[in-house]
């Protein structure tokens, strides 16, 4: 449940940033929230069993980790870019812009490895 959360919080940083940018606030301090939850959606992953000998599960436990990692490397370019009003300023917003879209892709990928899609929807519905 809690990558779920992950994703529509990444999701909502997201259209805050591009459409409402009024509320930057919002999408400052979600940041926060998506790079804490992420370590804690891998702590409560970790606590059940789950097989590390399937090299499908193995990649996405690797493609999750690193996404966590690289969503507190996000969040101190965002500070960073909060901060910044210089000639510099457009070079850490794109750095920022191609961090977060490697964290959706990371995301993706994570979800494809270990989601509901590995084992089919079906099964994870009780169908």
């Amino acid at each position: 449940m809690s990558g779920w959360a992950v994703s529509a919080l990444t999701a909502a940083t997201v259209v805050i940033a591009v459409l409402v940018r009024g509320w930057l606030r919002h999408h400052f301090w979600l940041g926060y929230v998506i790079a804490g939850l992420s370590f804690v959606h891998a702590a409560i992953s970790m606590g059940t069993p789950f097989d590390l000998g399937s090299a499908t599960v193995l990649a996405g436990f690797i493609v999750a980790l690193i996404g966590a990692t690289i969503a507190c490397l996000q969040v101190s370019l965002g500070n960073r870019l909060r901060a910044s009003d210089g000639p510099g300023r457009a070079r850490v917003k794109v750095f920022h812009i191609l961090i977060a879209s490697t964290l959706t892709i990371l995301g993706l990928a994570h979800i494809l490895l270990d989601g509901p899609f590995r084992a089919g929807i079906p099964s994870h519905l009780g169908i």
